[in-house]
């Protein structure tokens, strides 16, 4: 019988020719083994074993390349989200603040320090800046439905960052939108976005590449039309569980603190969430009722008459950040304007949230005590309009009746404040 012997380098077969049953014994086959000559590679074989090495050398480099690329990618994204959001401050990692913060609470209609230090500091001017700035450097490239209404769009940019754009059908919604966001900054609520004008014009660089898509979708060249910073990571907001007396009607500020307390109010703590979410919401109760807006917890209330479990439902136009829970107050273009005109319908709304609270960031009670009394809120907005926005000249401005209820609201909120530093001292 043959038995084959395979060299796998040299690729030779050998015929062994010594094994038969007749040189077995004890039933035992035996064979007789010719031991192989020493292996002669030749210049081929070297060939191979050198293209093997360095195939595997390549494979090696080129895993090592992957997840060296993977690695710079998932710390340049962790870096890049740090940057976004070193204008916030993160919530501590403690859970509840102290008792004796509650105390303070009690003892001053304004949130100690340890608390505002915990909420989130919202838009600073020089994310702003950097926003505005940038623009001007950048394409849009990609046009997506979304931020809201059907004209408006997501625009995607050539850096890869994104910008809502909102497309208003008149120059009052137009004015509510880009002076609320300037009232944010006089008053120092910078919960509303950064927010700039813009024309849409196919001879524009920032425009050209997508403005015959934008034409089929109707829009109109020369028109002028609002840009706001992106936010992304975002989720409802419902009203306070302790802001609601029953469900049809929000509960007043001696309801609310004693809703805070626990059982044992002496020695607990307070819980921590429920105190910075009050920290915020008292500011955007107090910039909703300055520019009177209508299409946040004022339209919760008023869907009442048709829906009695309205309080239930999250609240239109207001999201919160997942990364660090800070409030955004966005569409806001029925403020100082369109509002106002239809004030007697919806005041009793406004009158009830701002009587509901008595508690008050400290940054808000000085702006607010710094500009009642006068004219100079208005005057400090349109200046900072006029200094930041280069376009500032194709918007005019609001109407002096509007001027004079935006004071008249500003001296009902710093009369609110006062009110409350005398229930305080009695």
């Amino acid at each position: 019988m043959k038995l084959l012997a395979v060299n796998t380098l040299c690729k030779e077969v050998k015929i062994v020719d010594n094994y038969s049953p007749s040189n077995s014994s004890n039933g035992k086959s035996s064979m007789k083994v010719v031991p192989d000559k020493p292996i002669k590679m030749n210049n081929r074989d070297n060939v191979v074993l050198t293209f093997d090495t360095t195939n595997r050398l390549l494979l090696l480099l080129s895993s090592a390349l992957i997840l060296s690329l993977f690695i710079t990618v998932t710390i340049s994204q962790r870096l890049s989200v740090l940057k976004d959001h070193d204008h916030s401050r993160l919530i501590p990692d403690q859970n509840e603040f102290s008792t004796d913060s509650f105390l303070k609470m009690e003892a001053s209609i304004l949130f100690p320090e340890d608390v505002v230090n915990s909420v989130p500091s919202g838009f600073s001017n020089e994310e702003f800046r950097q926003w505005k700035d940038s623009l001007t450097r950048r394409r849009v490239v990609v046009v997506e439905r979304g931020c809201g209404r059907m004209l408006n769009r997501l625009l995607w940019l050539d850096d890869g960052s994104r910008v809502c754009c909102r497309y208003r059908q008149n120059q009052d919604q137009i004015q509510g939108e880009i002076f609320s966001f300037y009232l944010s900054r006089a008053i120092g609520i910078n919960k509303v976005a950064p927010t700039k004008l813009s024309i849409f014009n196919s001879s524009d660089p920032f425009w050209s590449q997508v403005a015959s898509e934008l034409e089929s979708s109707e829009w109109e060249q020369g028109k002028l039309v609002i840009l706001t910073k992106f936010v992304d990571s975002l989720t409802p907001v419902n009203i306070p569980h302790y802001f609601q007396r029953d469900q049809s009607s929000i509960a007043d500020w001696s309801m609310i603190t004693s809703s805070l307390l626990t059982n044992d109010s002496a020695s607990a703590s307070l819980p921590k969430d429920e105190i910075l979410e009050l920290v915020q919401w008292s500011d955007m109760i107090i910039f909703d009722y300055l520019t009177a807006n209508l299409d946040r917890v004022v339209n919760n209330l008023n869907n009442l008459k048709w829906n009695s479990r309205m309080l239930q439902y999250p609240i239109h136009n207001l999201q919160q950040r997942n990364t660090d829970k800070l409030y955004l107050l966005f569409d806001n273009e029925s403020g100082l304007l369109h509002s106002y005109r239809i004030l007697d319908k919806f005041s009793q709304y406004h009158d009830q949230l701002l009587s509901s609270i008595c508690i008050f960031s400290p940054q808000t009670v000085s702006n607010i005590e710094k500009h009642s009394n006068n004219t100079s809120l208005w005057s400090s907005m349109y200046a900072d309009f006029q200094l930041e926005e280069n376009l500032h000249q194709r918007l005019p401005k609001i109407p002096t009746r509007f001027v004079n209820i935006l004071n008249t609201r500003l001296n009902s909120t710093h009369n609110r404040i006062q009110d409350c530093q005398k229930q305080l001292s009695k």
